[in-house]
């Protein structure tokens, strides 16, 4: 198949595109069928696809493009994706052994190898990017692409959705029906991230719809058909967020159709309306999953949020590199998250983006992709019965809307979806503009007006030459420093207020759950515990500990001091913290207050050969 790829490709450079909208979204399912489950099978196709498309000469015809301001900002974002990951690299040059190592694992397995410095991570964003503008650049070749290339987004989300289907009654790969065994009620063949799933559904159905609209006679019932099937994939997985962000989109659809011969603002008053009754609607939908006690989800991606902003925090600017958040996240989430994940992604791809390239990089990405929707929106102002732009703008747009809730940018198989839908609305916009300005004859004084400035003609060069040179460069430093930890009694678990027993020893409160964070040289932690007073020993407290996602120990615990041995292995290099979570089966209160345990002096063996700081922490942490 990646042979396959790359041979069609250089062949019929468009053919190749239409291969790959086909068949890598399924990569996934492909490879387990085969028994490759690890083997990322839709970037060998994508990379095996830009390899082809680049070495062939680029269209001479002139044709839609992005705004310059978006080429601009997408060229910078490369850029400092680049430099960050360079970055993180070079921290490993205190570790010549695990250097080598990594890069000898990258150089003999890529595609099934997740490297620590990010490297695949990095590259998956700057695939992206190369497929968004081969699908825009291809379009400019051969317009009638922009009708294929619907045709074979639509046939590979309909096979996933039977996919699903028949997944609903185990019949699958077996390690898909493994995955499925731990979910039960969801379901997603294709992909393992479930509302990513649903963000794909998403985001072709209104694809489909649009081209139903378009469509006349047999085709438009193959148009429907899979419709059908989207909206069968979209119900499978239960992703709520997805399922209200295409009513809002379809309705502000329909809304901006339907009024395009009013005037603005009769129009404006009537989207607002719109626009404000189902955000009553989702507000009292959302308020209700908040209160309901048996709901922990909603407080979980309020933790994330937080933890987020804690990682941002420390690199502002620039952000900590492309998949560093899930390495980094232990030394940043609260607790309980710490305890129930491990390590764990944002939750909210905005916030993943932000943390990862900075606010900087996060304005850039927004800036690219702001200028594709533009040149939609543009267009749409002018042919509002363009159904084919209206649905896929309206799905670009609703996939945006599920990335407050989920990271779908992260799954591959389903963010080159993403890319190609958005190459393909900006194309369509692009080209509607330019069909507009030819058939409009520019006036005598339009043709008497002087052209810009030299120097305006010039700035963007400028901008774009002053900026890779910075960001080539300064991104990369930020990120050479090591993280520490950050204490904060949420993220902690402790209360820092010390207290003595009635021996006279000294302790600390945890709350259910807490955290240890302790240096990676640690090999052996000893912690002395004790359950709140009144404990019996016919009723004792069950503590777990964890550390790295692994179970450490179990233990129950009366009202008398006990040791806690846990063994620890180093984390992988550059990190240079471990983190042990303590989880408590009961919560006393204390002083008005929730306690768990007691904690008192934590003592440390570290390994022989290597020193390193212990973690500042707050006054008498613990």
């Amino acid at each position: 198949m990646i042979a396959a790829t790359f041979f069609i490709t250089l062949v019929d450079s468009t053919a190749g595109l239409l291969f790959i909208a086909a068949v890598a979204p399924l990569g996934a399912y492909l490879a387990s069928l085969v028994g490759v489950g690890d083997f990322r099978l839709t970037e060998a196709m994508l990379l095996a696809f830009i390899a082809a498309w680049l070495v062939q000469a680029a269209p001479e015809r002139d044709g839609p493009r992005l705004p310059r301001y978006a080429r601009i900002a997408g060229w910078l974002f490369a850029v400092l994706v680049v430099s960050l990951t360079a970055g993180v690299v070079s921290q490993l040059l205190r570790y010549p052994d695990i250097l080598r190592a990594n890069l000898l694992a990258l150089a003999e397995s890529y595609f099934s190898f997740a490297d620590p410095p990010g490297i695949t991570e990095a590259a998956k964003m700057l695939e992206g990017l190369a497929i968004a503008m081969a699908a825009i650049e291809l379009i400019r070749r051969r317009p009638a692409l922009a009708t294929s290339l619907p045709a074979a987004l639509a046939a590979s989300a309909s096979v996933a959705a039977v996919m699903s289907a028949l997944l609903r009654f185990d019949i699958a790969p077996h390690e898909i029906l493994v995955r499925e065994s731990r979910i039960g009620y969801r379901y997603a063949a294709h992909v393992g991230d479930i509302n990513a799933a649903g963000s794909h559904f998403v985001l072709v159905l209104c694809l489909v719809l649009g081209m139903s609209l378009r469509e006349r006679g047999r085709r438009r019932g193959l148009w429907l058909t899979a419709a059908g099937a989207c909206a069968c994939g979209l119900w499978m997985t239960v992703s709520r967020t997805a399922e209200a962000a295409v009513a809002i989109v379809v309705a502000l659809a329909m809304g901006w159709v339907a009024t395009h011969e009013w005037t603005q603002a009769k129009r404006a008053k009537l989207i607002g309306a719109i626009v404000a009754g189902l955000i009553v609607v989702i507000a009292i939908s959302v308020w209700r999953i908040e209160t309901n006690p048996a709901n922990i989800a909603s407080g979980f991606r309020q933790q994330f949020v937080m933890s987020s902003f804690r990682i941002i925090g420390t690199h502002p600017y620039f952000g900590i590199g492309a998949g560093q958040y899930y390495r980094q996240a232990p030394l940043f989430l609260t607790a309980q998250l710490a305890w129930a994940y491990g390590s764990e992604n944002a939750h909210n791809n905005f916030l993943q983006i932000t943390t990862e390239t900075g606010i900087i990089g996060f304005a850039l990405f927004a800036c690219w992709i702001a200028g594709g929707i533009q040149l939609a929106m543009r267009a749409l102002a002018r042919v509002p019965y363009d159904w084919r732009l209206l649905g896929a703008a309206a799905g670009v747009t609703a996939f945006i809307a599920t990335c407050l809730t989920s990271h779908p940018l992260l799954v591959q198989e389903v963010s080159m979806v993403f890319f190609l839908q958005f190459g393909l609305a900006a194309a369509l916009g692009g080209s509607s503009m330019l069909n507009q300005s030819i058939g409009t004859p520019a006036s005598a004084a339009e043709r008497r007006l002087p052209g810009p400035p030299a120097l305006w003609t010039r700035l963007p060069a400028v901008v774009t030459v002053a900026g890779t040179v910075l960001l080539a460069i300064w991104p990369a430093q930020t990120v050479l420093k090591p993280y520490t930890p950050v204490h904060l009694e949420e993220v902690d678990g402790f209360y820092y207020e010390p207290e003595t027993d009635e021996a006279g020893v000294p302790f600390w409160w945890t709350r259910e759950y807490a955290s240890l964070f302790v240096p990676a040289t640690a090999k052996r932690v000893e912690i002395p515990v004790r359950a709140p007073a009144g404990t019996t020993a016919a009723d004792p407290a069950l503590i777990e500990v964890t550390s790295g996602g692994m179970t450490l120990t179990r233990a129950l615990i009366g009202d008398a001091w006990r040791v806690l041995i846990v063994e620890l292995n180093p984390p992988q290099p550059p990190l240079t913290f471990n983190r042990i979570n303590i989880k408590s089966d009961r919560v006393s209160r204390v002083n008005g207050r929730p306690v768990g345990i007691r904690v008192g002096d934590v003592r440390i063996a570290r390994i022989a050969y290597e020193v390193m700081a212990a973690p500042p922490g707050p006054p008498r942490q613990p």
